[in-house]
């Protein structure tokens, strides 16, 4: 509950299976609604915020698959991908005005969906010495493809700000 609103039910349903006991490979996959209610900044930042703002729904959908191999106390070698996959309505997005200052307003739909990668590393160099490596990588297509604000908006069929399409990292530690 807020204000004087109830927010909708957020079902889930979620399946997870070992595929092969060899590499410990487990799929698994989702799909959930989604519902986001406009925040205290989102509604009444200043200056900037917007009343007015409708909550955001919809609904996303994931699969993926993870292994583990590795031997004790000498090296553990972890990997995962998925395929995600989200169709919201009324996104809320900070968009800069002609008044200087960013405001929220409602994107009437947003289509985004992707991949995401996984891998992390650790093996034993000696006794006290252990290196640690981990990598991640996702695609990322957030597109606009609801209906233009204004006769000037060329956003439609297009990656939202803020959102990058390619993103990366790579971290060690010894």
């Amino acid at each position: 509950l807020y204000d004087k609103e109830c927010s909708l039910p957020i079902p889930m349903l979620a399946i997870e299976g070992t595929l092969s006991e060899r590499g410990n490979v487990v799929l698994r996959a989702s799909a959930t609604r989604n519902y986001r209610v406009p925040s205290l900044n989102d509604l009444y930042f200043r200056p900037g915020g917007n009343p007015d703002l409708r909550s955001e729904q919809g609904w996303s959908y994931d699969v993926g698959v993870r292994s583990e191999v590795g031997r004790k106390d000498v090296y553990k070698l972890k990997l995962s991908a998925s395929w995600f996959e989200s169709w919201i309505n009324d996104w809320i997005m900070w968009l800069p005005t002609n008044k200087g200052f960013f405001s929220p307003r409602n994107v009437k739909s947003v289509h985004s969906y992707g991949i995401e990668t996984q891998a992390s590393l650790w093996v034993r160099l000696a006794k006290d010495w252990r290196l640690e490596l981990n990598g991640s990588a996702s695609w990322t297509p957030s597109v606009n493809v609801g209906e233009a604000i204004s006769s000037g908006d060329s956003s439609i069929g297009k990656q939202l700000p803020y959102i990058p399409r390619f993103s990366s990292s790579v971290t060690g530690r010894l």
